[in-house]
């Protein structure tokens, strides 16, 4: 685990520090900051923002979904797909549809 974590928003904070929960506002002024700033410089890498993890989890996913569509695909557009082609694309598409709308902005 890092030391800070990224939120979602960039108002009213960037980061999230992990050992005390303190929202930590992009205010150059603010000391908090700096050190968060001082230790991304140092090679420190925050934890990512809870909605990005899901959605790498998801895209990876959609992404494997995809390379069980090719085969399929493929005889489908050449011709000579058959129903059981059809009928996989129909399914991984479905899963597909199901995941998208699982993704978050």
């Amino acid at each position: 685990m890092a030391l800070y974590r990224l939120t979602t928003t960039t108002e009213p904070c960037v980061v999230i520090r992990e050992g005390d929960g303190a929202c930590i506002p992009p205010d150059p002024a603010n000391g908090d900051y700096a050190a968060y700033l001082a230790w991304v410089a140092a090679g420190g890498v925050p934890d990512p923002a809870p909605a990005a993890a899901a959605n790498a989890a998801l895209l990876a996913q959609l992404d494997a979904l995809d390379a069980k569509s090719v085969r399929p695909l493929r005889a489908v557009l050449a011709g000579t797909g058959t129903d059981e082609d059809r009928a996989k694309l129909a399914a991984i598409e479905a899963q597909a549809a199901a995941l998208r709308g699982q993704l978050t902005s």
